[in-house]
């Protein structure tokens, strides 16, 4: 799938909206939804830990060097999800949305590091999958 195709999903064009709203020009050879995350990224960070404030920039870093498909399901595996997510990025400032996807990447990236460390009852002795950026 291309860029431009990526680009067309109901949750990247919300995000485009957003960026636009926040008078950011946002790069049509970057998933929209990782400019929105970057260009947040700061305002979500304040009053986090300290190791939030290290481990976000350094995922939001890798993940500018991720094919586009991967980036995208690191924030919503599911794309029902992130289609649910896209109506909700309309009706919130762009600070808001930025923080509701850091948000979702924040969990969804914690849930995969402990899906990489605990065994699932279905594949015996090893994790049923890893971590995607690792």
């Amino acid at each position: 799938m291309t860029i431009v195709q990526i680009n067309q999903r109901l949750i990247n064009l919300a995000a485009k909206t957003q960026l636009e709203r926040a008078q950011q020009h946002p790069d049509p050879a970057t998933p929209y939804l990782l400019q929105l995350a970057q260009w947040g990224q700061d305002g979500f960070l304040d009053g986090e830990s300290e190791e939030l404030k290290c481990l976000l920039p350094e995922l939001l870093a890798r993940l500018s060097s991720a094919d586009p498909e991967t980036v995208m399901k690191m924030f919503y595996p599911h794309r029902e999800q992130a289609n649910d997510v896209a109506e909700e990025l309309v009706r919130l400032s762009p600070m808001e949305a930025a923080s509701l996807v850091l948000g979702d990447l924040v969990r969804e990236a914690i849930d995969m590091t402990y899906m990489r460390f605990i065994p699932t009852p279905y594949a015996g002795n090893q994790a049923s999958w890893s971590f995607p950026l690792a």
